[in-house]
């Protein structure tokens, strides 16, 4: 079972273990004085995602919780998945949020939070239209979605080298990092993974 851990990635590790003092936000330095700048991208219901305009979910919950108790002010940072890393690498945030898997490789890049919730990795099919798919075997002459630089990404390549995916017809399209190429669901794109921007952890 290929099971996926959600943290918050940060350089300010002591954020999920400060007190709610009149001196926490004295201890913690930020970008900004008194200010939490939190890196994050709202289309990832039911993590973050625009409603009315407003900025909801979870981890917008559990962020303000956070900046609360630290005596600091939110501000989220409207970003895209493909490039969040990198920034929060470059020091454009205090800390990073979405649903993030951590890995031994990003565990290398930047300190992590205690995770806070474990999830598995999933296919989702509409069985209307792939009436054909039973199993991992009906994949291989199938259209496969994942999103870029992500676990999910990481999943479709090791199914491809265990051909669990056509190898010799599949293609892997865009690179990591990059936005995502448009994917129409109903376009016909056999024994290829098409890279598309869905929800879920990354």
């Amino acid at each position: 079972m290929n099971w996926k851990t959600a943290a918050i990635g940060s350089l300010l590790t002591v954020l999920i273990s400060a007190n709610n003092d009149a001196n926490a936000a004295q201890s913690v330095r930020t970008l900004a004085l008194g200010v939490l700048r939190i890196g994050t991208y709202f289309v990832n219901p039911p993590f973050e995602y625009l409603s009315e305009g407003k900025n909801v979910g979870f981890e917008v919950d559990l962020m303000n919780e956070i900046a609360r108790r630290l005596g600091l002010q939110p501000f989220f940072v409207n970003t895209q998945w493909e490039l969040i890393l990198q920034q929060m690498q470059d020091g454009l945030y205090d800390c990073i949020d979405g649903g993030i898997t951590t890995t031994s490789a990003r565990q290398q890049m930047l300190a992590w939070s205690t995770p806070y919730m474990t999830t598995t990795l999933s296919l989702v099919l509409d069985s209307k239209r792939t009436s054909q798919i039973r199993s991992l075997a009906g994949l291989k002459e199938a259209a496969v979605g994942v999103q870029p630089a992500t676990t999910d990404y990481d999943g479709a390549v090791t199914m491809q080298k265990r051909r669990q995916i056509n190898p010799r017809t599949a293609e892997i399209t865009g690179e990591k990092n990059r936005t995502p190429k448009s994917f129409t669901p109903n376009s016909e794109v056999p024994n290829r993974i098409v890279q598309a921007t869905i929800g879920g952890l990354e």
